[in-house]
């Protein structure tokens, strides 16, 4: 019974390598044809197509980096006014879109414009990364019009949804690393206008603790205690603060501008379910 249950696993192993093999293949096999297609094309929009069809395969195998060399051998061949480059622009922005180069997919964004994408098929998925593109370049306010716009457009009009887009910050509130890393010379005031209270009370109190220590021993007269035990800490603890507070702005404008994005992103799939196809 052992030996037929190996002998199973075997075949099915030696089954599935020449499947995975021949799957290879044929995908190899696929890319030779286009590109020899490609070679023998005589117009721009055949160019334009095939190179748009490999890299579509190969954005359906996850190989982004690939598929975005066949989106851009196809630039010098696009034409403003065909339906095929329409086709192309829509490959570009999804691989670019994935590839996370969203100031490339904004780039393919500039000429593809609401009527043309009118005529995609996938209308929910197109507006997705359209706006997803403008929320993560920092373009709320062109995101809020065309969201808005959209909800006027297709009908059933939902005041609630709409006023709630309306109320979408437009920018992200920032604070300034400068100015933080200027008052932690007063020891924890960076910190505390970062955003982190307790982290500036905990540095206000160590700061305060190692000059008390470091008078006191000095009073005493054990100056070289004072030096290491006191002064020496003081001064890593208190340029350590300065830094710090400097690292809390950075991470607390992070915080603040991924909460907005998540905000956006919330009014973006409402608005998305509206959508028909």
């Amino acid at each position: 019974m052992m030996k037929l249950y190996l002998i199973i696993i075997g075949a099915l192993i030696v089954i599935q390598i020449k499947a995975q093999t021949y799957s290879g293949d044929s995908i190899a096999q696929f890319m030779l044809n286009k590109e020899y297609s490609l070679w023998q094309a005589e117009t721009d929009s055949a160019r334009v197509r095939l190179l748009t069809e490999k890299a579509y395969l190969y954005r359906q195998k996850e190989k982004y980096t690939f598929a975005i060399k066949e989106i851009e051998r196809a630039v010098a061949f696009v034409d403003d006014s065909s339906f095929i480059s329409d086709r192309w622009r829509y490959e570009a922005l999804i691989n670019y879109f994935l590839a996370n180069e969203f100031e490339k997919a904004n780039l393919i964004l500039e000429k593809f414009y609401i009527k043309q994408a009118r005529t995609i098929y996938k209308q929910k998925e197109y507006f997705y990364l359209r706006w997803s593109v403008f929320t993560e370049t920092s373009q709320f306010q062109k995101c809020k019009d065309e969201m808005i716009l959209l909800c006027d457009s297709i009908g059933g009009h939902d005041t609630i949804l709409v006023n709630e887009i309306k109320q979408l910050a437009i920018e992200c509130k920032q604070k300034d690393s400068k100015k933080a890393r200027r008052m932690s010379l007063l020891p924890g005031a960076g910190s505390v206008y970062a955003g982190y209270p307790l982290k500036g009370t905990v540095s206000f109190l160590t700061d305060g603790a190692l000059i008390g220590l470091t008078a006191f021993l000095v009073i005493d007269q054990l100056y070289i205690t004072a030096f290491v035990s006191g002064l020496l800490p003081l001064i890593k603890f208190y340029s350590g603060n300065i830094k710090l507070a400097g690292r809390l702005v950075h991470n607390k404008n992070l915080q603040n501008d991924l909460e907005l994005k998540k905000a956006y992103y919330q009014q973006i799939s409402s608005v998305i379910l509206r959508i028909d196809k």
